[in-house]
């Protein structure tokens, strides 16, 4: 058997064909298209209509209600976050609850009479709370790659 490329072959990241037969080709063109469009669909991260028009509402009532369908809408940009740290080394989990701690603050701070759209101002204060939570998590004085493998 010779040597073959690892492709791409499932829903589930880590899911892997090694292909040697040059007959499988559209299935590598077909895995290559899967994972470009998903990892598009994020990039380009489609809110539902009306979302930003909830945020403005909410600045002005504070209604607990419209806040939990602000939280369900604005979902798939905490995921959108998440892309960025994926090899943090922090618990995927963690993030997301961290990245939505930061959603609750946007929707707290957010002042519509600055300009901004709620989009962006959420987008920074998610990625600012991950980035704090990572920062948080490192020890104070790095440890030499010598002295942690000698902890493992």
């Amino acid at each position: 058997m010779g040597r073959g490329r690892r492709v791409y072959a499932g829903a589930a990241p880590g899911i892997y064909l090694v292909v040697t037969d040059p007959l499988m080709a559209p299935l590598t063109q077909t895995a290559r298209a899967y994972r470009r469009t998903e990892r598009c669909a994020l990039w380009r991260l489609e809110l539902p209509y009306g979302a930003e028009l909830l945020a403005l509402q909410y600045a002005r009532t504070h209604d607990p209600e419209l806040r939990e369908r602000i939280v369900a809408a604005y979902a798939p940009l905490i995921e959108r976050a998440l892309l960025d740290f994926a090899s943090a080394g922090a618990p995927e989990e963690d993030l997301r609850q961290v990245g939505y701690i930061g959603l609750l603050t946007a929707l707290e701070l957010f002042d519509p009479s600055r300009g901004t759209k709620f989009r962006t101002y959420a987008n920074h204060l998610i990625r600012g709370e991950i980035f704090h939570y990572l920062r948080d998590q490192r020890d104070t004085i790095r440890q030499p790659r010598w002295l942690r493998r000698l902890n493992r």
